[in-house]
C-alpha cells in the first residue's frame, strides 16, 4: 500500500515558493493572482512502482509547471527531471 502524502505535497509547494523546479516558470509572476501557487508534484520515482508500505518523503517530489510535467512524461518512459533541466538550461 502506497499512498499520496497532502501534507508532503504541500511542503514541496510551499519550498518551490511558486517556481518551477526545472524551467523557473512562475505563474504568479505571468498570471498575476490566479497564477498564486498553481504548480503541479511530480514524483521521481512513480507511486506504482513500490513493492509494499512507502511513505513518500519531500525529497522525492518535484514541484513543476505543467509544461514541463508534460515533457517530463512525454515518453513511456519517464524523463529525468535532471535530465530536463539539462535540457531546458540548454536550450535558454
Amino acid at each position: 500500500h502506497h499512498s499520496r502524502n497532502k501534507a508532503v505535497r504541500e511542503e514541496c509547494l510551499r519550498k518551490a515558493n511558486g517556481k518551477c523546479y526545472i524551467c523557473g516558470f512562475n505563474f504568479e509572476k505571468v498570471y498575476g493572482e490566479i497564477g498564486k501557487g498553481f504548480l503541479e508534484v511530480h514524483h521521481i520515482n512513480p507511486i506504482g512502482s513500490f513493492i509494499g508500505e512507502h511513505e513518500i518523503s519531500i525529497n522525492e517530489l518535484r514541484a513543476v509547471c505543467s509544461n514541463c510535467h508534460s515533457m517530463i512524461h512525454r515518453q513511456k518512459q519517464p524523463l529525468d527531471v535532471e535530465e530536463l533541466k539539462r535540457i531546458v538550461n540548454n536550450v535558454k
